[in-house]
């Protein structure tokens, strides 16, 4: 075979190399753009599935933080009576099944948007119509008070009054056994010989003071010991006293000193009787008030004037 005639039998199958070559390459081409395609769809396929499971995660997590306020919010209210804390305890069922049912769905991979949404709704209307039944409650509860109050103060003023008319029957069965003196007098006393008295109106010249009193016949009072308190008050408004003698005004409860006292066996028919002071200074000259107690009560009073 000739040197031409064998460089035309090798053209040929060059080119057909050539053309393999080719298509082998455009195949590989075709091949990389495919897997680059299905690797970008793959990518953004796993990309809208992440972006769905964070928001899922982000639903779920604001219903579990709204579940959790609601029971905080429940919590608030226990302990305050008897039908709130059932009303609560129906509640918190309500509460845990919609926890249920959200948890469910979660777990499906199913808890959209709007079923998220309607979840909080129904959250928010369980809190919201415990809210509302815990007004009514406080609102019953304010009349209640106010009803109680109204009682109490009736009842307070009711008590109030037993207690003054108890009192007032009190004073007035003491004041009925008491003896008021039909006349006091007083005087200055000037002491002779064998204890004669004599009176005298010259505060020098007295030796004691006497204060006599009359009491009268009184059927109605029961006999027996009396005792009887003298008050005797000097010019300058002090009870002549040995510091120690007190006694208590029934009327104002007050405490003032009193000079003396006198007993006397009482028999129900008028009755004379005198009490002295007696004092190692000379009198004051001046005016002397004179008050006679029983029981704390004032039931006799006089002046008298020593020059």
């Amino acid at each position: 075979m000739s040197e031409g005639q064998k460089a035309s039998t090798a053209e040929p199958s060059r080119r057909n190399r050539n053309i393999l070559f080719v298509v082998l390459i455009l195949l590989l081409l075709a091949s990389n753009i495919y897997l680059y395609l299905r690797i970008e769809r793959n990518e953004a396929q796993t990309q809208m599935f992440q972006q769905k499971i964070n928001e899922d995660s982000l639903r779920l997590a604001e219903l579990d933080q709204l579940y959790q306020e609601a029971l905080m919010s429940l919590e608030s209210y226990k302990g305050q009576n008897a039908s709130l804390d059932s009303l609560i305890a129906v509640k918190e069922q309500e509460l845990s099944q919609l926890r249920e049912q959200y948890a469910t769905l979660s777990l499906q991979k199913r808890l959209s948007e709007e079923e998220a949404r309607k979840a909080m709704e129904r959250m928010r209307a369980v809190i919201a119509d415990l809210q509302e039944k815990i007004r009514i409650l406080e609102e019953e509860k304010k009349v209640l008070i106010a009803r109680g109050d109204s009682l109490t103060r009736t009842v307070s003023t009711q008590t109030v009054t037993i207690s003054q008319l108890k009192k007032s029957t009190q004073e007035l069965a003491v004041k009925a056994n008491l003896l008021y003196t039909t006349s006091v007098h007083a005087t200055g006393v000037k002491v002779k010989g064998k204890g004669k008295e004599v009176e005298t109106d010259n505060a020098k010249k007295a030796d004691r003071l006497r204060v006599c009193f009359a009491l009268p016949a009184a059927g109605t009072v029961a006999p027996g010991e009396k005792t009887f308190y003298v008050r005797i008050i000097s010019p300058e408004g002090v009870t002549l006293s040995d510091g120690s003698s007190v006694l208590t005004k029934a009327e104002t409860g007050t405490q003032v000193q009193y000079t003396s006292t006198v007993t006397v066996d009482y028999d129900q028919t008028d009755t004379s009787v005198c009490a002295y002071w007696e004092q190692a200074s000379p009198f004051q000259s001046g005016t002397y008030t004179v008050e006679i107690y029983q029981n704390g009560f004032l039931i006799g009073k006089s002046d008298f004037t020593l020059k």
